[in-house]
């Protein structure tokens, strides 16, 4: 595509699903907009739709992608679930594309076989003229007869529901056939589930979180009273309170005899006069 349009040539786009066909015109796109023109947000953004009622639309070459390809007879196996195949038919139900209008396609070196016989492929398979590789060009010696309209027979009801632009020509596409098309299925689009998230690893995160709100709770609470604004200054205040409740009972001291130290409060260790003044045990000999 980007190939065509810096030679100067309209390229004719679908889009995915067959959902609308556009046009890329090099003269309405500024130079440095190619790269984005050929990509597929970039083709709806400068690409204009396609008139099927301008009796001048004429496609001269059709090119197509390839998973692998017989060169000798030109059959190929199409990585696209038929919608080319579907766009040429369309094409050539409309007279855009006349039977001279080779069909190309590129695939690797190694998707050239010899193993697809003619007689495999179906009527509405879509043969190709020139098979282009990295290293080589090959023209198909006897490829087989191409689709001249629509298979009405073959349709698949799934690519009808999916393609906008069938649903758009299904009038004039049954005037013109005769016919009657199959009906299209649409296919419901799954909802989309939000990501779960790990419970092993947020549950576990948020006990964390709350063991440590807790933790952090608790020391709060100890530095506060052992500041004098926790429960020891709740103890003082309580008797002449207006409520009138108990006062929480105090801690007594604790005494470490062996260390000969006093605690006066939490936290706070002071020396024991009775200990300290006894005269040092003498070891033993």
């Amino acid at each position: 595509r980007l190939a065509a349009l810096r030679a100067g040539k309209m390229v004719v786009v679908p889009q995915a699903g067959m959902r609308s066909i556009s046009i890329l015109d090099p003269a309405a796109i500024d130079e440095e907009d190619y790269e984005e023109a050929v990509t597929e947000a970039g083709t709806k953004k400068f690409g204009k739709p396609i008139d099927f009622d301008d009796a001048e639309m004429r496609i001269d070459l059709f090119v197509v992608a390839s998973s692998a390809v017989n060169p000798l007879l030109g059959c190929r196996l199409g990585p696209t679930g038929g919608f080319e195949e579907l766009e040429y038919q369309l094409l050539r139900q409309l007279k855009v594309v006349s039977e001279d209008v080779a069909v190309v396609t590129t695939v690797h070196d190694v998707g050239v076989i010899a193993e697809i016989p003619s007689e495999k492929v179906a009527c509405e398979d879509l043969p190709v003229d020139i098979v282009c590789t990295q290293s080589r060009t090959l023209r198909a010696e006897a490829p087989p007869e191409k689709p001249q309209g629509l298979v009405v027979s073959r349709l698949n009801p799934q690519q009808l529901g999916r393609s906008d632009i069938m649903t758009a020509l299904r009038p004039r596409l049954e005037a013109e056939l005769g016919c009657e098309l199959p009906l299209p299925v649409v296919e419901e689009e799954a909802p989309k589930e939000e990501p779960k998230r790990s419970t092993r690893r947020g549950g576990s995160g948020r006990r964390k979180a709350a063991e440590h709100g807790e933790a952090k709770a608790a020391a709060e609470a100890s530095a506060a009273a052992r500041s004098g604004k926790g429960g020891h200054t709740a103890a003082k205040d309580a008797p002449g309170s207006a409520s009138g409740d108990a006062p929480a009972p105090r801690r007594s001291p604790r005494l470490n005899p062996g260390l000969g130290q006093e605690f006066a409060g939490p936290g706070f260790p002071r020396r024991n006069p009775a200990r300290a003044a006894r005269a040092p045990r003498p070891f033993p000999a």
